[in-house]
């Protein structure tokens, strides 16, 4: 999975099995998504927060280049 494609990571939740380590992400415009389960809760957290984190930053330098290009 490309960071460029990725458009949200979210915290995902068996209910059957009250599993907590499970995070997914979202990419390619919703077309794609990819469920992943952590060794543990601590491990998944480090996960979604990395990736968000680096989601975010990709989206802040789009916006910026994009601010930049209409001056």
């Amino acid at each position: 999975i490309s960071l460029v494609n990725i458009l949200f990571i979210f915290l995902s939740m068996n209910l059957y099995a009250k599993e907590t380590r499970i995070f997914s992400i979202i990419y390619d415009n919703h077309r794609e998504e990819e469920h992943l389960i952590a060794y543990d809760t601590n491990t998944r957290d480090l996960w979604v927060n990395g990736l968000t984190y680096l989601t975010k930053q990709r989206i802040q330098k789009t916006q910026y280049q994009l601010i930049q290009e209409d001056k």
